[in-house]
């Protein structure tokens, strides 16, 4: 049997985690201040936040926080903006 990837996270889903990752700290909420820098992934790294691997060629976001880097999908870090952007204050 080959082995394939788990489906993605359903947008729902992914919403809801990207909360509870910014409500118990492993994700600040994102600012204008935080630098991102899209590209192709290189099928070395692995999203920070669904916890998925990034193919080779898939669009990828690199954030450079304070204390760290995170490689992203390209929809993790657009659902990571959304959801950070409707937080209320």
């Amino acid at each position: 049997m080959l082995w394939s990837p788990p489906p993605p996270l359903e947008d729902k889903d992914l919403a809801a985690l990207v909360r509870a990752m910014c409500d118990d700290g492993r994700l600040p909420v994102l600012t204008d201040t935080v630098s991102a820098l899209g590209g192709r992934g290189g099928g070395r790294r692995t999203c920070e936040i669904c916890g998925e691997h990034i193919g080779v060629g898939m669009s990828d976001v690199l954030v450079a926080l304070e204390s760290r880097l995170l490689w992203l999908h390209l929809m993790c870090f657009q659902v990571w903006a959304r959801e950070s952007r409707d937080r209320p204050a």
